[in-house]
């Protein structure tokens, strides 16, 4: 299965851990593997959570309203490439 990373901040992170992902209907057929998180990942996560609440706090409902909008938006046009197993 493919190998998925962390995003912290909107940056790409990879550690030497990672985690099987299975099918849920078949628990013996691995399909990814994600990326596991340790101390210093969760701490660089709160730091970029922290920054990013900064900014999201003065942004209006209806801002908020458009871009959630248009993550759904993204969401079910990908819908099939998301849900694919491969």
């Amino acid at each position: 299965g493919e190998k998925h990373p962390l995003y912290i901040g909107g940056e790409k992170i990879w550690t030497d851990n990672l985690t099987p992902s299975v099918n849920p209907a078949e628990p013996t057929e691995i399909v990814g593997y994600g990326t596991e998180a340790g101390v210093d990942e969760a701490e660089r996560a709160v730091k970029a959570a922290r920054a990013a609440f900064e900014k999201w706090r003065w942004t209006s409902f209806e801002e908020r309203a458009q871009l959630l909008e248009r993550a759904a938006d993204i969401l079910e046009r990908r819908r099939y490439e998301l849900s694919a197993v491969e």
